[in-house]
Formats: structure tokens, sequence, C-alpha cells
């Protein structure tokens, strides 16, 4: 189904959830879902499934939330089914709340134990080292495997000359991602990146974040954001082809790893000015 669709279906599905925010993009129609603790896209992801729809994920996580899981059988175990498609909202809403990670550092493999998603793009982790041990694939027990990616917060890096996207001496090396994106060779220009296919995207925000001397994490302020995502730039140009393509959007707050709610709120301020028109409503002035 179209993103008017899905958008639809799914807000019956997520409506009057606690703490849980849906807005429709106007010109689009697509759904952006907005929620505090990263595990929770796993409702999300379920919810899509129950639809019929299997989507890759390409994720904005300064985290990898890839830690090791428990194993299908287990995890349907604790749902309470033999089969996921047997699982209420209810029955996988309370696995989610009380069976999976409170720091949120393992629903990404859950996901994919589960087959909730199919390829996954991590962009900007620089903390966790889980993705990069499993070399580029994830094999769930039921033999399903997953390919995964990985690109730096620095995309002007990886566009470039010798990024992962960009160098035409990494044809071979870095063949599975461009195929992701369908490039043919390698990122001649912005316009070249077409995602192969259809995708959630899912911002977690403290991957617009930074650490200072004083040992605080801080949210980018507007310059920052425009250090990284310059006007007229590539990464600012695919950015935005990310969020127009996407089927769903999510976006975690996750305050704890912010610096705190207001740090998150300013984030989303912002993130809401400059990529989805004032459509999520962050708006303060009277």
């Amino acid at each position: 189904m179209d993103a008017r669709d899905l958008y639809y279906e799914l807000h019956k599905m997520i409506y009057g959830r606690v703490n849980v925010m849906t807005r429709q993009l106007s010109d689009t129609g697509q759904m952006v879902v907005i929620y505090d603790d990263h595990r929770w896209l796993l409702n999300v992801l379920f919810y899509i499934s129950k639809l019929g729809e299997h989507l890759d994920l390409i994720y904005f996580d300064a985290h990898d939330d890839a830690a090791p899981s428990e194993k299908k059988s287990v995890l349907l175990k604790k749902i309470g089914v033999d089969e996921l498609k047997d699982a209420t909202e209810k029955q996988f809403g309370a696995f989610v709340d009380h069976d999976q990670r409170i720091d949120d550092g393992g629903w990404l493999t859950t996901a994919m134990e589960l087959n909730l998603v199919g390829d996954v793009l991590n962009i900007g982790n620089r903390f966790s080292g889980n993705l990069e041990q499993m070399n580029g694939t994830y094999v769930s027990e039921d033999g399903i495997t997953h390919n995964i990616f990985e690109l730096s917060k620095n995309l002007e890096y990886e566009f470039g000359c010798r990024g992962k996207l960009g160098d035409t001496c990494r044809e071979d090396e870095c063949r599975k991602i461009r195929d992701f994106f369908n490039i043919k060779h390698y990122l001649g220009s912005y316009e070249d990146a077409k995602i192969a296919n259809p995708y959630v995207l899912d911002f977690d925000l403290d991957f617009f974040t930074l650490s200072t001397e004083d040992d605080g994490t801080h949210g980018w302020t507007p310059k920052i954001f425009n250090k990284y995502f310059p006007n007229y730039s590539r990464q600012n140009t695919f950015l935005r082809n990310l969020i127009a393509n996407a089927k769903v959007i999510t976006i975690c707050r996750e305050p704890d790893f912010c610096g705190s709610l207001g740090n998150s709120n300013k984030i989303l301020q912002i993130l809401d000015q400059f990529y989805f028109s004032g459509c999520i409503g962050t708006d303060t002035t009277i």
C-alpha cells in the first residue's frame, strides 16, 4: 500500500497509545510516529507486519542498538505464541515494555530475529560495536539473512572520494551497500541514490548531539545542523530524499541519551522546522 493508505491503517493501531504521538505530512501523506524509548519502534514494526508489509530499515542513531538478542523461539515464548502472526497488540506491547532491555540497547536484533525488518542501515553510530562484529549480515534462528550496513555521521566523507558511496576504487568492497542504494557504480551525484526497496526511516535524536569537555551531552544548534547538512549540499539533499521516499517515519526523542528532555525537544523543533515544514507542530510562538 502507498504511504497515505499505510498512514490510515497504522493510525487505527497507534492512536491512543500512551505517550506516543502521530502526525501526517500534508504533502505526502506519510505517517510520523514520535515516541520516547527506542524499543517502542518494535511496536511500529509489528503493526506494519500485521498489515502485510515487510520493509527495510534506515535509522540515524549514535548507538547501533544491536546487542545480542535471545533467539526467536525464546522471544515467541515470552510473547506467549507459537507464531508471531498470532500475537495480539496487547501481547506484543507487553513484551516490548517488560522483556526488552530498558536501555533500548537490543531492539534491532530482536526485530531481525522476529523478521520484522528486512535489510538494515545505520547512519551515525559512534558508541557501539555490535554491527561491526556482525560483518555485514545477521542470520536469525530460522535462517533468514539480513544485510547490515553502516555509514558514518560524516556523510560528506561517505559521498566523497574515499567514502563507501563515492570512492571509485572501493567498488568490490562496497558493492552490497551500493546495491542497497541502487547505485550502479559510485555516487557521482546525490540524484544517483535511490533506495532499492521500501523502508522505514527512523531518527534517534541522540544522533543530533555532541559531547563536551564538561562531560555533558548537548543537542545540535541550528548552526551545527548547517555544518553537517548545509543547504545545497549532497548530504542535505540526501536526507530530504530519504524523508520524502520513506513509507513510514519514526522519531525517538530518547531524552536520557540527549542530555535532557529539553535538549530532545529543541532538537525535534529544529528537525521539524528544517525538514518537516512545521508539520510535527513544535512551534512555541503565539
